[in-house]
């Protein structure tokens, strides 16, 4: 899954507040349409609203220099399916550089424009205090003095979510977070909270410690005995704790030292849990391995 199926499925989910936001009015029914003419298109979100209007979303995450060119053959294609009735269209643009892009063309024999909205104008608490949980995840996007308060509070109102459903909601800010290149924050987020939100529910991060149980199971049947596989079993998750705990020091700090890999490949999970508990407020590599 990507970065614009996870904003389509949030956006088409009930009791979303992006709808409400752009246009003052509550979506009434979703309009399922694809249009065919030399290449198929399928509008993001089409939907009738509550005040009768046929409302068009447009997701961007990059600013296009086609973009109006791209709505206007929408609104054609629109106008000879939904003839009279009123189209609103919108772009919500998601992306990390400054919004550059076009929304108006007038020409002699034109004059068309749609509705271009960057998400950060929208503040975080909107979205922190939708009803719907993934519309939560959309706060990342949004701007704040504080992208770590902000990705625990997204966390912390997902911790009563049934289980399946908390695992589906972190890996869409997982994705997400990856707009705004927070990631490793999220990750770090996730890892700090085992009480709230375990690990394992998180489809990238279980991926990590999978890798490492598996190596560390495939070392335990070699030996071929009980104690063996129990063995090869901890060493496994020493080898996804430790893989996890690299990525997160590659991300902050760069590349590090191969004296400091060796280290962390070789400690233990007591070790490995402490040195990560110590990345959330370190500045150096040296306060990580630091005892307190």
């Amino acid at each position: 899954m990507n970065y614009d199926a996870v904003l389509k499925t949030i956006v088409h989910s009930a009791g979303n507040r992006l709808t409400p936001l752009l246009t003052g009015a509550r979506p009434k029914t979703l309009l399922n349409v694809e249009f065919k003419s030399v290449e198929e298109r399928t509008p993001d979100l089409l939907t009738r609203l509550d005040d009768g209007r046929i409302f068009h979303l447009e997701l961007q995450a990059s600013n296009d220099p086609l973009m109006v060119d791209r709505m206007l053959h929408y609104r054609s294609l629109l106008r000879a399916r939904y003839r009279p009735e009123r189209i609103t269209q919108h772009v919500l643009y998601v992306g990390s550089p400054t919004c550059s892009m076009v929304s108006h063309i007038k020409e002699e024999d034109l004059d068309y424009r749609f509705q271009l909205t960057d998400i950060r104008q929208f503040d975080e608490e909107v979205l922190l205090n939708s009803e719907s949980p993934a519309d939560r995840a959309l706060a990342i996007l949004s701007p704040t003095r504080n992208h770590r308060a902000t990705i625990r509070r997204i966390l912390l109102s997902w911790a009563g979510r049934p289980r399946r459903e908390r695992a589906d909601l972190m890996e869409k800010l997982m994705i997400l977070s990856g707009l705004r290149r927070l990631d490793n924050v999220v990750a770090e987020e996730i890892r700090s909270m085992p009480l709230e939100i375990d690990i394992m529910e998180n489809a990238t991060i279980r991926g990590w410690i999978e890798q490492g149980l598996a190596k560390g199971m495939e070392k335990g049947r070699e030996i071929g005995l009980e104690k063996g596989l129990e063995q090869g079993r901890e060493q496994g998750l020493e080898i996804g704790q430790s893989t996890l705990l690299l990525k997160m020091l590659n991300k902050r700090f760069g590349k590090v030292p191969a004296t400091v890999e060796k280290k962390i490949r070789k400690a233990h999970m007591g070790q490995l849990e402490r040195w990560a508990l110590n990345l959330m407020d370190a500045n150096s590599l040296k306060e990580v391995f630091a005892e307190k």
